[in-house]
């Protein structure tokens, strides 16, 4: 009888553990910081200072904007973190932007820098800004223009409620004539030698299909591109431990406290049938 007691609180043990570790959702992405800007005139590389540590796992999102459409960038940190380039686009004419895209697999400290590196000389600007509870780039819309008052990009389609969408634009003119969708909320803009990047961004109120669009208040060159992130995946569970290994404390939840409710009864009706 003992070890069938035993065996059945074990069971429960087990139910309400995982059951715990079930329960645990999915952290919302979070707009961290705006990490810095910084911009060349005719050279090559733009170099971005962290002024406050961006933490470990967290996104950190690049727009870079240049004036020769034919200089594709690439991005690196003093950390060696990745950074995945999204689409380059441009104009007929001189303007072009892109976005990268690097999880802080090591964290980056003050101090600390972000480098965007040109094959050729470029009047440039970058901007950069760090989310947390994001995961991959799944979706990816732009529209380079000419010349024009207004920008907007193709929609984004089947956004999840609480994605992340990045909406940008890139125009030969001051961030100052930018009026971008009001449910975007802008971040960290950065215009010199009359390159703009005018970056934003937006959580996903419902399911469905997003655009970014705007106007600029003058007929200018322009590259608005929208992305779409998703909410990162959920930890992997600690395996189940061994019988010698010390369960770490659990904070009980409704459901815990009903299991272990259960079991106490169960032992205390085992008792009375034994006397």
């Amino acid at each position: 009888m003992a070890a069938d007691v035993r065996k059945v609180f074990r069971v429960l043990l087990i139910a309400a553990m995982n059951g715990a570790l079930a329960s645990r959702s999915t952290a919302a992405i979070a707009h961290v910081q705006d990490i810095g800007t910084g911009s060349v005139t005719a050279g090559t590389t733009i170099t971005i200072n962290v002024g406050t540590a961006v933490g470990a796992s967290d996104l950190i999102v690049v727009e870079v904007a240049s004036d020769v459409n034919t200089a594709v960038p690439a991005v690196a940190d003093s950390r060696a973190n990745t950074y995945t380039q999204g689409d380059f686009e441009t104009t007929s004419a001189s303007l072009s932007a892109v976005g990268f895209f690097a999880f802080s697999t090591t964290a980056l400290l003050s101090g600390d820098q972000i480098t965007v590196t040109f094959p050729v000389a470029v009047n440039g600007v970058a901007t950069a800004s760090e989310f947390s509870g994001a995961g991959s780039s799944t979706g990816f819309a732009g529209n380079p223009d000419p010349a024009s008052a207004s920008f907007a990009t193709p929609a984004e389609l089947g956004v999840l409620g609480g994605e992340l969408l990045l909406g940008w634009v890139a125009l030969n003119g001051s961030s100052s004539s930018v009026t971008q969708d009001p449910t975007f909320t802008p971040m960290l803009a950065v215009s010199a030698n009359g390159v703009t990047a005018f970056p934003t961004y937006k959580l996903a109120p419902a399911p469905g299909n997003y655009n970014f669009s705007g106007t600029i208040g003058a007929s200018e060159q322009s590259v608005a591109q929208i992305y779409r992130v998703q909410v990162g995946a959920p930890p992997t569970p600690t395996p189940s431990p061994s019988p010698t290994t010390v369960v770490p404390a659990l904070q009980p939840s409704g459901t815990m406290l009903l299991i272990f409710s259960l079991a106490a009864v169960g032992l205390l009706l085992i008792k009375m049938r034994r006397l």
